[in-house]
């Protein structure tokens, strides 16, 4: 199945007349970046989905060569306003993950935060990113986790609230291994990162400061998920978000 282009751009066209947006808070941004990269200086990266492009600044700050992409004019012109005067080594451009307009072997790290699972069909997006990558170049992920029992009903209320768009799912974790071994891609390593319960925030408005959407996890939070957790064996079962990380070989 393929992603339907048309909607995706119009939400995030919308979303851009309505905020700055972030996919993640800027200590998550930070702790993903500084594990998966470490050394950011003469780096060329491509954000690819950057929205309002705060991930793909916060790259540039720390010495890195960043482009940002994303399929929403709006959103770029939101980014290139942005970030217009900061002094960094950082362009945008409007693109598609599927059909990346870079040479093969240019980048050093291909960074989707929250995109992958935007592409019913993962394949091409995969194929892209390892196509541009040059050997030993990275690939670093965060997306929604489908192990997540949680993050399922977290989802499960959002698109009844249209908070998604059209293309959107939940995240298995083999099977973007498998996809990323397929296309060249090796050293894979998957972790998780938040426990939050915010579909709770979604049905009771009032709840929302007890279970939250972003962030740390609240002490209401810990408490509710203490017993749970303690039969969550399995690490990619517990965590709202995947930390995706390849290298290309």
């Amino acid at each position: 199945m393929d992603q339907n282009k048309e909607k995706e751009q119009k939400f995030w066209d919308d979303c851009a007349k309505k905020r700055v947006y972030a996919a993640f808070d800027k200590d998550e941004y930070d702790d993903i970046f500084n594990k998966a990269i470490g050394d950011f200086r003469g780096k060329k990266i491509i954000d690819i989905g950057c929205a309002s492009g705060v991930s793909a600044a916060l790259l540039a700050t720390k010495g890195a060569s960043v482009v940002g992409m994303d399929i929403s004019p709006e959103l770029i012109n939101q980014a290139k306003d942005l970030w217009k005067n900061s002094g960094l080594d950082l362009s945008f451009e409007t693109g598609d993950a599927e059909n990346l307009n870079h040479k093969d072997g240019s980048m050093d790290v291909c960074f989707f935060g929250g995109v992958i699972h935007h592409f019913p069909d993962k394949n091409k997006v995969i194929r892209e990113c390892g196509r541009v990558l040059r050997p030993g170049g990275i690939l670093l992920a965060i997306e929604p986790n489908r192990n997540d029992f949680f993050q399922r009903l977290n989802w499960k209320i959002a698109r009844k609230r249209n908070l998604l768009t059209p293309n959107e799912d939940l995240v298995r974790p083999q099977e973007v291994s498998d996809l990323m071994e397929k296309y060249g891609l090796k050293n894979i390593k998957i972790t998780t990162f938040r426990e939050h319960l915010s579909f709770l925030g979604l049905l009771f408005p009032w709840a929302r400061k007890c279970f939250a959407e972003h962030g740390k996890t609240t002490f209401a939070e810990k408490i509710a998920l203490f017993p749970v957790d303690l039969f969550r064996k399995n690490k990619l079962n517990k965590g709202n978000f995947l930390v995706i990380y390849g290298e290309r070989a």
